[in-house]
């Protein structure tokens, strides 16, 4: 299983990280790589995840919630 460590804090503030993460593309799974994304004052990131649902696996999308 793939592992990626954090990087350092980012060089301006204001930013998340953003985990990377395995996804379906063109029949085979990819390695998304994570990334820093700018934050949303008053909101906090949700990673997305794998998530079964009627006996399958689908990948719900990250999201910010309040």
């Amino acid at each position: 299983m793939r592992h990626e460590h954090r990087p350092p804090p980012p060089r301006p503030n204001g930013y998340v990280w953003q985990s990377g993460y395995w996804r379906w593309q063109n029949g085979a799974y990819i390695w998304a790589p994570g990334l820093w994304i700018v934050a949303r004052p008053g909101r906090h990131w949700v990673p997305g995840r794998w998530s079964q649902s009627g006996g399958v696996w689908i990948f719900v999308d990250g999201y910010w919630a309040p």
